[in-house]
């Protein structure tokens, strides 16, 4: 027994196809629903059934025959003998109950709605015509009406499912979309940014995005702040970095270029913010801070290099109490000449009291 091409069943040997017949590929394989356009009589049509269910016994088709409407799957098929074409309309089996989802029913209000819309689509697709659309339509709303939906409520479906369908049938405008991005502020600002593109017609040609700002948790959390590449030019940036200007909490060592001097202090914001200032205060000659009233006294008449000092991290701190306490070690161990604490103007006891009351 031959295998049948692109199926998995097989037949006994088919008897001769009788002469006349129109030659059909779907035939020479097995089939569920079929629809086919054949040529000649209702005799021919009959003839061919006959020589396909007698390819098999335990395989037997049925057809429908009219030279007006055809039921094919959920469509009534109508032959348009004006217009020369083939017109459809929605299909409803007599025996059907039109049982659908009650409006009633304990399912959500959403999913209710929607199923009833989906029937109304399916009428609506199915149909060629306005006229033959109508009529499905009322079918789907007499099914609706009969599961408890209010005549308002389904008028209401029937309406935006057409709204709904016009809008994507209709051809898409060649107009550019212009996007917008704002930062949000309130619900206020955005309802008004909304009534001027409206007001203007360019609501449907603009799409506008509003961007939120920085969250508390970026703000108050360390974790978010990424290193950024240092620029010279900005104030807000170090203007040299080893890869660590974002640490914080730390004791530092500034070494003079000129004279190989030094100055240890601390600092609980950014290293990069802290090294800035001393920069700014060499450049500009102020007293500001001590390396810049050392360059202002003692290299007064040098040309400040691009680089006047050199900034070393010699502690990572934990708080306040901790950076001072590790920069009145490092300055009684180092005894660095810069520093004001140690000078001629300050009494020891003064400055072991000031460093040291946190104890």
């Amino acid at each position: 027994m031959p295998l049948l091409d692109n199926d998995y069943s097989y037949t006994p040997e088919a008897p001769p196809k009788p002469e006349g017949l129109p030659t059909i590929d779907l035939w020479d394989r097995y089939v569920d629903d079929c629809f086919s356009i054949v040529e000649g009589d209702e005799n021919t049509v009959l003839l061919l059934f006959n020589y396909i269910n007698s390819l098999n016994s335990d395989i037997q088709f049925t057809y429908e025959c009219s030279k007006d409407c055809v039921a094919f799957l959920d469509l009534n098929i109508f032959m348009n003998t004006e217009e020369k074409r083939l017109d459809f309309s929605l299909f409803v089996k007599p025996t059907s109950q039109d049982i659908f989802l009650d409006y009633t029913s304990a399912h959500p209000r959403k999913t209710i709605l929607n199923s009833a819309k989906n029937e109304i689509r399916r009428a609506i697709n199915n149909s060629s015509t306005p006229k033959l659309q109508d009529n499905s339509i009322k079918r789907i709303a007499d099914m609706l009406k009969k599961n408890s939906f209010p005549p308002k409520i389904v008028q209401k479906l029937i309406q935006e499912t057409k709204n709904t369908q016009d809008k994507q049938d209709a051809p898409k405008k060649n107009s550019k979309i212009a996007y917008l991005s704002l930062p949000y502020i309130n619900e206020q600002t955005c309802r008004k940014v909304y009534y001027t593109l409206r007001n203007q017609n360019l609501l449907d040609s603009t799409r506008v995005t509003f961007t939120s700002g920085k969250r508390l948790t970026e703000a108050l959390t360390r974790s978010s702040l990424q290193q950024t590449k240092c620029n010279k030019q900005s104030d807000s940036k170090c203007y040299q970095c080893d890869r660590s200007c974002m640490i914080k909490n730390i004791c530092y060592q500034l070494k003079c270029q000129i004279c190989n001097k030094s100055y240890i202090g601390e600092t609980g914001r950014f290293k990069r913010t802290r090294a800035w200032e001393h920069f700014k205060s060499v450049r500009d000659g102020n007293k500001s801070t001590a390396m810049g009233k050392h360059y202002l006294e003692e290299h007064a008449d040098i040309t400040t290099p691009n680089v006047p000092f050199q900034f070393i991290v010699r502690k990572r701190c934990k708080d306040y109490v901790d950076r001072q306490l590790w920069q009145s070690v490092l300055i009684k161990r180092e005894n660095p000449e810069i520093n004001t604490q140690l000078s001629e103007s300050v009494k020891e006891g003064d400055w072991i009291k000031y460093t040291w009351k946190l104890m």
